[in-house]
C-alpha cells in the first residue's frame, strides 16, 4: 500500500484511481466511444475497431471498451459465417455428367413409350 503524503498513513486501496463508474461515465462522453457505437450500428465495422483501437491506450481495463469490444468481436464473426464465406456446391445439374445422364434417361423413356405404343 502506499502512503498518502498528507497523512503518512497508508491509502485506502484504489485510492487515487477513477471508480468504474466514472471510468463509464467518462469513456460514454468519450467522441471516440460513441463513434465506434455509431459504426456498429450502421455495420461499418473496420470503422468501429478503428475507434475502439484508439481507445484502449486511453482507458486501459475499461469494462465498458471491453464490452464493446466483444460485441465488435460478435458482430464480425457473425458476419463471417452468414456471408458466405463458406464455399458453395455447384448445382448438380450444372455437372456435365449429371446433364448427359438426364438426357439419356430422357431418351430411354421416350424410346420405352414408343415401344408400347408400337407394341399394342
Amino acid at each position: 500500500m502506499s502512503e498518502t503524503p498528507e497523512t503518512g498513513r497508508p491509502s485506502p486501496v484504489g485510492a487515487g484511481r477513477p471508480s468504474s463508474h466514472r471510468v463509464s461515465e467518462v469513456i460514454g462522453a468519450d467522441q471516440y466511444y460513441r463513434q465506434a457505437l455509431k459504426a456498429m450500428q450502421q455495420g461499418q465495422w473496420l470503422e468501429a475497431a478503428r475507434a475502439l483501437a484508439a481507445l484502449e491506450d486511453r482507458y486501459p481495463g475499461s469494462d465498458e471498451l471491453r464490452r464493446a469490444q466483444q460485441l465488435l468481436s460478435l458482430h464480425l464473426s457473425a458476419e463471417e459465417g452468414w456471408s458466405g464465406a463458406t464455399s458453395r456446391r455447384a448445382s448438380p445439374i450444372k455437372t456435365k455428367t449429371v446433364r448427359i445422364l438426364l438426357v439419356a434417361n430422357a431418351l430411354l423413356y421416350l424410346i420405352l413409350g414408343l415401344l408400347l405404343l408400337l407394341v399394342r
